[in-house]
């Protein structure tokens, strides 16, 4: 059957919005960051629905891939969508809907019309590509690689350091599958050797400490399965991660000989990981403990989505007005379960906890397929997943 004309529109218009998304600023707006990402997402996708709808018109027919995906996407975009019964602010809800929609709108879209695996490596690889230059575009504001730095600049085009080392941390774990899938030339391992070294650097000099656990976490769940599942190749998958291992080691080593212990604010960084009266670290546990509250009164439904920063102020502690200031305002929890719990309840997270129960178990049945490339790309998914989910402890990736 020949190929829809549209087809090859909609791959460079995704393409295009994977590559430019996370490169995107723009003075000429109040937020530099943000908003222009945001908006050149809502407007691609409402390209991609419109090629999306003139590419069934001429099919004359309506061709909608069968994904145990589709059903809890869909059956969680419903429960937000009622959720706005609950909104006390029904302005921040909508404004929080309209970008849901967007996303799940972009998810059927991209996954009914990339139906080749050659065209989701391509795109793969062009993430890769993006992580490296934000990584790599820090690294020149900030004049080089300054482990010791007390300055916590390392924001890159995405606009915050947490956010930052998320986005390069989600794709790491390609980059690494690249360089072990033994189909891969020579040329190809150098490139994504390079890659890693780039991106892994990166996310030591911003010293975020959730995104440090979720790449522990993410290796982790990423050698059991390379061990389990490549038993001929167990030697060489153990001798790459050691060899991971050995290169982030070998960069806190050249701190420690470069800059002293008591002035280096990437060793103090780590440490504070483990204090719990560490300012941002108690912060976030009397704002959980507050959460904890709202999702007691509001256990089913939620408050509405958007609308946990209209209801925070209500619940906040004395001892949180006391240890972070009257002036300072929370519109987050710091743990995207707990949020989406306070604004969706029980029923909304456990649909989300059913979403990522799919993804693995989908992941899962790839692992045992005969294509090698198609299973280290199904490992590579599962690590970036698992360093999301581990990072979402602490912060409020989907938001």
């Amino acid at each position: 059957m020949p190929q829809n004309p549209v087809d090859k529109i909609m791959l460079w218009v995704i393409g295009t919005l994977i590559f430019i998304l996370p490169l995107l600023v723009s003075r000429n707006t109040t937020e530099v960051f943000g908003l222009v990402k945001i908006a050149f997402t809502e407007y691609t996708a409402l390209i991609l629905i419109a090629l999306w709808l003139v590419k069934i018109n001429i099919a004359k027919r309506i061709e909608l891939i069968k994904s145990p995906l589709n059903l809890p996407v869909a059956l969680f975009l419903i429960i937000n969508i009622f959720s706005l019964i609950k909104a006390l602010n029904t302005h921040e809800a909508l404004i929080d809907l309209g970008q849901l929609s967007c996303y799940a709108a972009l998810f059927f879209v991209v996954l009914n019309n990339i139906d080749k695996k050659e065209k989701l490596y391509a795109i793969i690889d062009i993430a890769i590509v993006t992580a490296v230059l934000v990584s790599a575009y820090d690294f020149w504001v900030n004049k080089g690689i300054d482990f010791g730095s007390s300055r916590d600049l390392h924001i890159s085009t995405i606009g915050h350091p947490i956010f930052a080392a998320e986005y390069v941390m989600m794709i790491l774990p390609f980059a690494f599958l690249g360089l072990l899938n033994p189909k891969n030339n020579l040329f190809k391992k150098i490139l994504y050797l390079a890659a890693f070294i780039c991106m892994g650097l990166f996310i030591v000099v911003a010293k975020t400490r959730g995104t440090w656990l979720g790449i522990i976490v993410s290796f982790i769940g990423m050698g059991y399965f390379l061990i389990k599942d490549f038993r001929k190749k167990i030697f060489f998958t153990i001798a790459g991660i050691v060899s991971a291992c050995l290169i982030i080691f070998a960069s806190f080593t050249a701190i420690g000989k470069s800059v002293s212990a008591e002035n280096n604010s990437i060793f103090k960084r780590f440490r504070s990981t483990f204090n719990v009266e560490e300012y941002s670290n108690k912060t976030r546990l009397l704002i959980w403990k507050n959460t904890l509250k709202i999702i007691k009164d509001y256990p089913v439904m939620g408050v509405g989505i958007g609308n946990f920063r209209v209801i925070y102020p209500r619940y906040r502690s004395e001892e949180e007005y006391v240890f972070t200031g009257d002036n300072m305002r929370h519109t987050k929890a710091h743990n995207e379960y707990l949020h989406m719990s306070a604004e969706i309840g029980i029923v909304g997270i456990a649909c989300f906890f059913w979403i990522l129960f799919v993804l693995f178990k989908s992941l899962r049945k790839l692992l045992k397929v005969d294509d090698n490339k198609e299973r280290f790309f199904a490992v590579a998914i599962g690590g970036s997943f698992l360093a999301w989910m581990t990072h979402a402890v602490f912060s409020y990736n989907f938001h």
